[in-house]
């Protein structure tokens, strides 16, 4: 075998072993997906004693009147009015067992036979607003509390003062599990998606590091940021991890306030401030309803839960302008620039109007979990985008500096080609000066030295800006004496200043060491170039160069 024929060999074989393995992945993962769906379920189930409780209620009314109520509902109620509902237990309760209910924003009271058994209010613990947040309250019975008679007294000052939900009964570890059964995606959602953020913001942070350039994405990474602290802020065991959920319910409108913010951040800067003043609605609405809807809670005047209307009405203008501007660019033909994570927008979109829709209708698929499958998939569109634009400006970046290297290269070869001739001619004009010669041929030849000193100087500078555009200037520094280093300046400036009809004096400090340490290349090109400029700018007279002694160090 010829070693061409070897080269073709290997190559075609790590093309099979490549489709062998993309195969194989797809193959497992269909097998995967396709066993867990359809196959039998060999789980083992969980089976506990919790049980929804949802009795036959009777509401009684100031007035001594009643009527039945069934839970889950919304019974008629006014703001501030305490609805009280009684029930009575059943005839079986075993000790240790638990009635576990949600109010939403109420205080609540609950009597067993005309006994204050429990009491849920916030208005010691929390800084401020005038409901308490929502919490899972645990009643603690006993033998003795079977068949006796249950009383559930509540009010809120918001729309959910009638607001009746579904109970549960059962021992407290056994209702906690139920409860996990019940919210696990939404936990594992809002958890994932709060690590694939941070993760981002790290990524960003060090990208920008390295590369001196702000992301786009990291907007989008503070985007999911808010949204799964909205979802965690919203889950059902926050009780368990947080010290003071009063607190922590006043970030769910916080951070429902504030994504519109990064999103038009993220979505302006792919389209490159386009339509930045058609952003400048939902920029100016949300900063608005943050810090007025903020003081409104904060003084007791409307509570968050009241502004939740105006809080999705933030959002909503905000979609509508993203939808508006995606849809100009695909007329425009722009929205190739940012092809995938334009797809990956309309995805969030649908997702968000459905995520808006399930809340309003009452559905437990809310609380971000539909958003949050729209903000992955723009996710991972936005960071497709990402790498091929890292891919793009690091090409970039290595063509720049393979040009700059040939641009080096070139002045160098350049410089190496007219120093050459140019020392030539510099030797032949001094052997000129030194002999016995007319005095205009003698000036002539000073002139052509003159002017082979100035072309040699303005290579060098060139070459100086090559070094410093490539990060390779460097000093050469050396002794070097005073007095030859002006007189070489004085002979290049008075040559030049005597063609203007100018004089030209140095006035040097005799207190001036004759030997410094330094680039003494340098430091004459520094000294030429400012005394140039003084005689081109010179129209009569002359120019003194005064050098004075300031200070010896040791």
């Amino acid at each position: 075998m010829s070693k061409k024929e070897s080269i073709d060999f290997f190559n075609s074989y790590d093309k099979i072993v490549k489709l062998f393995f993309g195969i194989a992945v797809l193959l497992l993962l269909l097998f995967g997906i396709f066993g867990q769906v359809f196959a039998p379920d060999e789980r083992d189930i969980l089976n506990t004693n919790c049980k929804e409780y949802n009795p036959s209620w009777t509401r009684v009314f100031e007035d001594g009147s009643k009527e039945s109520v069934t839970a889950p509902t919304i019974v008629e109620a006014a703001y501030g009015e305490k609805v009280t509902l009684t029930t009575t237990l059943p005839d079986n309760i075993e000790n240790g067992t638990n009635i576990c209910f949600r109010p939403v924003w109420q205080d609540v009271d609950i009597y067993i036979d005309g006994e204050l058994r429990l009491s849920y209010n916030t208005k010691d613990s929390r800084p401020f607003g005038t409901n308490s947040s929502m919490k899972y309250i645990f009643v603690e019975l006993t033998k003795e509390d079977s068949g006796k008679e249950f009383t559930y007294v509540f009010s809120s000052n918001s729309k959910y003062a009638g607001d009746i939900r579904t109970g549960y009964i059962g021992d407290r570890l056994s209702i906690w599990i139920h409860l996990l059964q019940e919210n696990g995606l939404h936990t594992f959602v809002a958890l994932f998606l709060l690590m694939m953020s941070l993760f981002c913001i790290i990524i960003c942070f060090i990208l920008k590091y390295l590369y001196k350039k702000e992301l786009p994405l990291n907007y989008l990474a503070w985007t999911l940021f808010f949204c799964a602290f909205w979802m965690i802020s919203e889950m059902s065991f926050r009780q368990i991890i947080y010290r003071n959920i009063s607190i922590l319910s006043y970030f769910t409108y916080w951070s429902l306030m504030i994504i519109p913010l990064p999103l038009i951040t993220f979505i302006n800067d792919l389209q490159k401030g386009r339509y930045k003043k058609v952003f400048l609605i939902p920029q100016v609405y949300t900063m608005c309803i943050m810090i007025v809807g903020t003081l409104l809670q904060v003084f007791d005047i409307v509570q968050f839960v009241e502004q939740l209307k105006f809080i999705h009405g933030g959002l909503l203008v905000s979609i509508v302008c993203i939808i508006a501007t995606i849809t100009i660019d695909t007329f425009t033909h722009q929205l190739g620039d940012y092809l995938f994570v334009g797809i990956g927008i309309y995805g969030m979109i649908v997702t968000a109007i459905l995520e808006m829709v399930l809340y309003y209708v009452g559905t437990d698929l809310s609380l971000g979990t539909t958003l949050s499958i729209g903000l992955l998939f723009l996710l991972v569109m936005a960071i497709i985008k990402t790498g091929q634009d890292l891919v793009i400006s690091e090409k970039k970046k290595q063509q720049a500096i393979t040009a700059r290297e040939a641009q080096a290269k070139f002045l160098a070869n350049m410089s190496h080609e007219i120093r050459t001739p140019m020392n030539a001619i510099l030797g032949f004009s001094e052997l000129l000066l030194k002999m016995d010669i007319s005095e205009t041929i003698r000036e002539y030849a000073a002139d052509i030295k003159s002017s082979c000193q100035n072309l040699l100087a303005v290579i060098n500078d060139i070459l100086d800006i090559s070094k410093l555009d490539s990060g390779k200037m460097e000093l050469s520094c050396g002794n070097y004496h005073t007095n030859v280093l002006l007189q070489d300046v004085y002979h290049i400036i008075d040559i030049q200043a005597r063609k203007k009809g100018l004089y030209f004096q140095i006035n040097a400090d005799p207190r001036i060491p004759n030997e410094l340490y330094g680039d003494v290349t340098r430091v004459r090109g520094i000294l030429i170039n400012i005394l140039n400029n003084a005689v081109k700018y010179t129209a009569d007279g002359g120019i003194s160069f005064n050098i004075k002694l300031l200070d010896i160090a040791e």
